[in-house]
């Protein structure tokens, strides 16, 4: 893991009184316990979809088998065929609905949300998913829940940074911009 990890689960020690830590694989069980609990946060923010992590008209090919695997870090597949209900995801290849298999006859183009690296996030977003999961991790540490208000404060305001962030990303010329509702998708 990277420096940038590396101070986000300090930030994390640091908002339960915990000091911080010089390597992720220090044996501090809280280090430990933050390290799950932001890659949680990560994975959960980024499910939501955004332009960084959406991978749009992508080309999924069968294998010699017929079978549609599905890359690693897939969180969520949309398209033509999976709106319809032709074809739904399970575990980690594609399900042909139609045949009742697993096996397709050729590719499909879906667009695909991917989990990303929180090195490869943007700072905004690595801001907000790192206050999130230090509120969270507050919230379950005992003793440390009056600091809740003073976190939920900084979160509340990397929310609103991310969320300018992105929709500056996801504006379209056809439909004006595009609003998340992180609010309706997180809590």
């Amino acid at each position: 893991m990277s420096i940038k990890v590396l101070r986000a689960i300090n930030e994390m020690l640091q908002s339960i009184g915990e000091s911080p830590v010089t390597s992720l694989d220090s044996g501090l069980l809280e280090a430990a316990v933050a390290i799950d609990l932001l890659d949680q946060e990560s994975e959960r923010v980024q499910a939501i979809g955004y332009p960084f992590n959406t991978e749009r008209n992508f080309r999924l090919s069968r294998d010699i088998d017929g079978y549609i695997y599905l890359p690693e870090g897939t969180l969520k597949v949309t398209g033509t065929l999976i709106d319809n209900e032709e074809v739904k995801v399970r575990a980690d290849r594609l399900y042909n609905c139609h045949s009742s298999s697993f096996t397709f006859t050729s590719s499909i183009t879906v667009d695909l949300v991917l989990k990303l690296p929180f090195d490869d996030l943007p700072t905004v977003a690595q801001d907000y998913i790192t206050l999130r999961a230090a509120r969270i991790f507050q919230d379950r540490t005992i003793g440390a829940n009056d600091l809740h208000g003073y976190q939920k404060d900084d979160e509340e305001r990397a929310r609103l940074l991310f969320i300018q962030e992105v929709d500056t990303e996801k504006y379209n010329i056809f439909k004006g911009p595009m609003k998340y509702d992180l609010q309706r998708d997180l809590f």
